[in-house]
């Protein structure tokens, strides 16, 4: 039994224009929100902190700050960190895990100790750092327990020292969680911009088109369809299609996108394509007289 570290991350709404997960309306006032703690989040917080590495295992507080009247800091979140993943373009990690929102986000600055721990803390300008010698922890893990206690919410010891998970739950985690992320991005396109740059085509989709490649194993979607087609890499080239083409306004979205091989891709552009079904999970119909029904990647 060993007793894990404890973190906290700061989001500063103020700034971001937005409270942490989509599905939250950023000009509703945080006093009036109930959050969701029956949704299992696989990503919760990104970090340009390299300590982050060293946390795998420990939990994390997320605090959110947000101006009105006054500047408010709510204790929003309380996660293990099971893993992490570096994107190198932007250089900043996400990490995932098990936790849980509070079902009501709770206001800090209304404790006595809480001015201290702000000070602590560099005003929550740090970012994520570890808060394992400040008194204040203390308060924010009674938070956690009563809500795990009061909603019998399924969650680790805090001073157990557990497994992690198995690698390929963790990879099944990252895909779907940026797979999701990449399809809100997605809808905000209206178009498909394209432009030319040193002989290359590049496409504002391309983050997207290689996380379904990903989930889809770089095997192609069509029924039956053994195409093998190795790389230098080792990876079987496939190729993603539009269901509904890009020049008829067609996104780069969750439901309009096959991962196909090369020949089925042409069919799909070229060949006599009806389409019977189409939903947000599955699409069936006839390609060059071939009856198929495919699973969308969701």
């Amino acid at each position: 039994m060993n007793t894990r570290n404890f973190y906290i991350q700061y989001h500063n709404a103020d700034n971001l224009q937005s409270y942490p997960f989509l599905e939250t309306d950023y000009k509703t006032s945080i006093s009036d929100l109930f959050l969701d703690n029956s949704i299992r989040r696989d990503s919760w917080i990104s970090t340009r902190k390299k300590q982050v590495e060293k946390a795998m295992n420990d939990f994390c507080f997320l605090i959110v700050g947000k101006t009105e009247n006054t500047k408010n800091y709510y204790l929003w979140s309380f996660f293990r960190m099971d893993e992490w993943n570096f994107h190198e373009r932007d250089a900043f990690y996400e990490v995932f895990g098990n936790g849980f929102c509070f079902n009501r986000p709770i206001l800090l600055n209304k404790f006595d100790e809480f001015k201290n721990f702000k000070q602590f803390c560099g005003n929550f300008g740090i970012g994520f750092q570890c808060i394992n010698k400040q008194p204040f922890l203390k308060k924010l893990q009674s938070f956690a327990k009563k809500e795990i206690h009061r909603h019998k919410i399924t969650f680790p010891s805090f001073n157990e020292s557990l497994p992690l998970l198995e690698k390929k739950d963790i990879e099944q985690k990252k895909s779907n969680s940026i797979i999701a992320l990449l399809n809100e991005r997605m809808q905000a396109v209206d178009t498909q911009e394209r432009f030319t740059k040193l002989n290359q085509l590049l496409r504002k989709d391309k983050e997207i088109v290689h996380a379904l490649k990903k989930v889809a194993n770089y095997r192609c979607q069509f029924p039956n369809c053994n195409a093998n087609i190795i790389m230098k890499n080792r990876e079987n080239y496939v190729e993603v299609a539009h269901i509904k083409p890009v020049k008829e306004g067609g996104k780069s979205i969750i439901g309009n996108l096959l991962v196909l091989c090369p020949n089925h891709h042409k069919e799909f552009d070229y060949g006599y394509l009806e389409i019977k079904k189409q939903t947000k999970k599955t699409i069936a119909g006839i390609l060059n007289g071939k009856n198929f029904s495919i699973n969308l990647i969701n």
